[in-house]
């Protein structure tokens, strides 16, 4: 058999090229395949920056900004991280941009955990001034409880003192008396022989009183409610006293002794039958009363 060396070096030449285009149209697959993975793979680093970013965002929005200077900086912090998420979103998903944004990320991590650990530090602190804050004012509320009761305990003793720092009348004795014969007065219970009352009085010894003059007023009221012997009337603020006889006593601190003679009018003459009544004043503070009857 004859064989033709052009032919068969043209066969040869059409098997190497098909070898060629097979081996290189395998290449270009398998590149085509590890594009795609890689494109992939970029888009989804992308996708899981902006979700990161994107919770930031969500966290910065709870966190509590009482202080100022914390308030501040972490606006700044949430600003750069809405430009980086802005910025993110518009870029192409390539190795560089993917490894520049991750960089900036982990700086904006590094820096919202370093936020975190002062705003962690200030709210312990702050938590720790409202402790204090509370036991102090409980502390106040305690110690105002205790003022409030010695000053209503002061004000019960005071007024105690100021009860116990009056004038008191031992004894009153009061007697009607007839017409003097022979320079000598009787003691009677007829009313129509009655021509004066004589009150005598005793004050007790009281050291609370303070010494010196006092104004004693004697009141008697017969039984048409008409004071006797009337010498007239002392006001006492919105109080008037009509009294029938007035004496002015030096008080030195100890018992003391006084008579009163009260003598009838000619509107109280004759005496009228029944109840009287004998009060005894220093001032507008009634010392003491008793009473006795005319028949």
């Amino acid at each position: 058999m004859i064989v033709n060396p052009q032919h068969f070096n043209y066969r040869l030449i059409i098997g190497s090229l098909a070898v060629v285009v097979i081996i290189i149209s395998g290449f270009s697959y398998t590149n085509y395949n590890t594009l795609k993975s890689q494109e992939q793979f970029l888009e989804q680093e992308k996708q899981l920056i902006q979700s990161e970013l994107s919770d930031m965002l969500n966290r910065y929005d709870k966190i509590k900004k009482d202080n100022s200077n914390i308030s501040e900086a972490l606006q700044i912090a949430k600003t750069n991280t809405e430009n980086a998420l802005a910025n993110l979103e518009s870029a192409n998903a390539t190795i560089k941009t993917i490894l520049d944004f991750k960089n900036q990320y982990y700086l904006i991590k590094e820096e919202n955990k370093n936020l975190n650990q002062i705003i962690d530090s200030l709210n312990y602190t702050n938590q720790k001034l409202v402790e204090t804050q509370k036991h102090t004012l409980n502390t106040l509320n305690e110690k105002q409880t205790v003022i409030s009761n010695l000053e209503t305990t002061n004000a019960s003793l005071n007024k105690k003192i100021d009860d116990a720092a009056l004038l008191v009348a031992a004894s009153i004795d009061a007697n009607a008396y007839k017409k003097a014969t022979f320079g000598k007065k009787k003691v009677t219970d007829k009313a129509g022989r009655t021509k004066s009352i004589d009150v005598c009085i005793t004050l007790s010894k009281n050291a609370l009183v303070s010494e010196g003059e006092k104004d004693i007023y004697i009141q008697i009221v017969n039984p048409k409610n008409n004071v006797i012997g009337n010498k007239g009337s002392i006001s006492f603020g919105d109080h008037n006293l009509i009294y029938s006889q007035k004496k002015v006593i030096d008080y030195t601190n100890e018992n003391l002794d006084l008579c009163a003679i009260i003598e009838g009018t000619e509107n109280d003459i004759p005496f009228a039958k029944g109840l009287y009544y004998v009060n005894v004043f220093h001032d507008d503070i009634r010392l003491g009363s008793t009473t006795f009857e005319l028949k």
